[in-house]
């Protein structure tokens, strides 16, 4: 499991996974807005991508809409782990036409998890302080806040990053090894 600052991916493509030779598959990213939110996030969240690396396993397509959207292979892959789908939104209902909407922790699941979530409880704030947390707002005011770095050196290379990036200490070029500057 990978920690990330970065707002969840709207892309569910299958590229992520990674089965090693052992069998471990990798590719599970938990966003700091999740642990933000809450034990129940988190799990919603494991679970959600449990669906994705089910339909994974089983080699079926699970999105429709280049990704962006669930398809009835992953409604039942959902239902499969313990997730269930919003009143609003049941099972057979698409969000505007082009896919399912995102399934939620059921009643059930969250009793079966009582003491994974108790945990979760306990460790998420020891651990938020020893990561670096975005400020708050919606993803399209995180993405118009990169900032732009060059690197000084002679590749001259640019990359856009957070501000929180930046702020965390220098970031040095891979090419040439010289510091990359706001430009």
């Amino acid at each position: 499991m990978t920690v990330t600052t970065s707002p969840p991916s709207t892309s569910h493509g299958p590229d992520r996974w990674v089965k090693d030779d052992d069998g471990t598959v990798s590719g599970l990213v938990i966003s700091t807005t999740a642990l933000q939110e809450g034990e129940r996030a988190v799990l919603e969240t494991m679970l959600h991508e449990a669906a994705h690396l089910t339909c994974w396993e089983r080699g079926v397509q699970d999105t429709a809409s280049r990704g962006y959207y669930h398809n009835a292979a992953f409604a039942a892959a959902a239902d499969d782990v313990g997730l269930e789908w919003p009143e609003d939104s049941p099972v057979g209902r698409t969000s505007g036409g082009r896919g399912y909407a995102s399934p939620l922790l059921s009643r059930q699941t969250a009793e079966r998890y009582a003491a994974n979530l108790e945990d979760l409880a306990t460790v998420i704030p020891e651990a938020l302080p020893h990561l670096v947390v975005p400020a708050s707002g919606s993803r399209s005011e995180s993405s118009r806040k990169r900032l732009g770095l060059q690197c000084i050196g002679e590749c001259k290379r640019k990359i856009w990053v957070a501000p929180t990036v930046h702020k965390a200490g220098p970031i040095l070029c891979g090419i040439c090894g010289t510091e990359f500057q706001p430009v």
